[in-house]
């Protein structure tokens, strides 16, 4: 063999076998930096997979939870509502009830301010004091009934303090009407 076939030869030898080397490497050396990208994209992928997977079952626990709270919260309110029916329906029969009984109660207490107040009763300026705090008296009684139904305590202690307030008022006016003779 010449030394041109000789060269020939080795070169090629040489060539076969820097192939077989870059084979089992993966490939060229300014491949690998792009294998690394690409196996970093897909392990980032999967984590991003997972967490997404884990957050779908976060918020389907949640939502369950916010179901049961919510048809809890439905059925107190249904309760609630059917209570408030059936007070409001007591509070309509007994004022009913009262409405049957009117004439004998308005007599009843046209007896006890005769009896209370005598003649003076019958003037005009003590004629309009009754009527002012008898229209007062069950406005303010109704207000505490409704509410006494609906279970409002505070309305009710309200009501119950402005009916002492009008009782005062209302005895302190006649107190004086009575002395000046029923005139004002």
């Amino acid at each position: 063999m010449n030394s041109l076939s000789r060269l020939v030869l080795t070169s090629l030898a040489a060539l076969l076998v820097s192939g077989a080397a870059l084979a089992d490497q993966g490939g060229p050396p300014g491949n690998k930096p792009v294998q690394k990208a690409a196996e970093a994209r897909k392990d980032a992928a999967d984590k991003l997979k997972q967490k997404k997977a884990e957050l779908k079952e976060k918020i389907a626990a949640a939502a369950d939870a916010g179901a049961e709270a919510a048809d809890a919260a439905r059925g107190d309110v249904k309760e609630a509502a059917k209570e408030v029916k059936e007070a409001r329906q007591e509070v309509a029969e007994a004022w009913a009830k009262l409405r049957e009984t009117r004439k004998v109660r308005r007599q009843e207490r046209r007896d006890e301010v005769k009896k209370k107040w005598g003649a003076v009763s019958e003037h005009p300026a003590v004629k309009a004091e009754l009527k002012v705090h008898a229209w007062r008296m069950a406005r303010l009684n109704r207000i505490r009934t409704i509410a006494k139904a609906e279970g409002k305590t505070e309305v009710v202690a309200r009501a119950d303090k402005l009916i002492e307030k009008e009782k005062a008022r209302h005895e302190k006016h006649m107190e004086a009407l009575k002395n000046k003779g029923g005139a004002q």
